[in-house]
């Protein structure tokens, strides 16, 4: 019996006291609306000011590029900057014969009036179609991608 009061003067006590867990629950749920509030503010507010990033000027960008057969059967892959902008990467799009479509990032940079001759760290077959794509730095000192339009097709000589 003595076990039975006790029992009940704990629960008595929960009812009772059950008003302090409320603000407690209020805050913790609180808290958490802000977490995830900010969490999606961040994500789509980078994503924003991603898209807000000034485009680069590639209308001064200019070169000339190849993929070469070498005599001991490398390939390798030359750049000749002849523009006035220095070109501070290269992405290489390579579309098989069954329309597949590979992106190789080329971490070269070229200075302008300078070549550059690098062996491709990938492999590239003779049907593929291969486009090169230069990326400059915009106003903002960020190495942007140029649009499609200004790379340039390469073949396999």
């Amino acid at each position: 019996m003595i076990a039975v009061y006790k029992y009940y003067v704990i629960i008595t006590n929960l009812m009772i006291n059950n008003k302090a867990i409320s603000p407690i629950i209020a805050t913790v749920l609180l808290i958490t609306l802000a977490v995830v509030v900010g969490t999606l503010i961040l994500k789509f507010g980078n994503e924003y000011l991603k898209q807000l990033s000034p485009p680069a000027d590639c209308s001064q960008v200019n070169f000339e590029a190849g993929i070469y057969l070498e005599s001991n059967g490398d390939l390798t892959l030359e750049v000749s900057n002849i523009g006035n902008i220095k070109i501070d990467s290269f992405t290489i799009k390579i579309k098989d014969e069954n329309e597949n479509t590979d992106l190789k990032e080329i971490p070269i940079s070229v200075a302008p009036s300078e070549s550059i001759r690098q062996i491709p760290q990938f492999t590239i077959s003779e049907n593929s179609d291969i486009t090169i794509i230069p990326h400059i730095k915009n106003t903002q000192d960020k190495i942007v991608q140029c649009p499609e339009e200004f790379g340039k097709p390469i073949f396999i000589r």
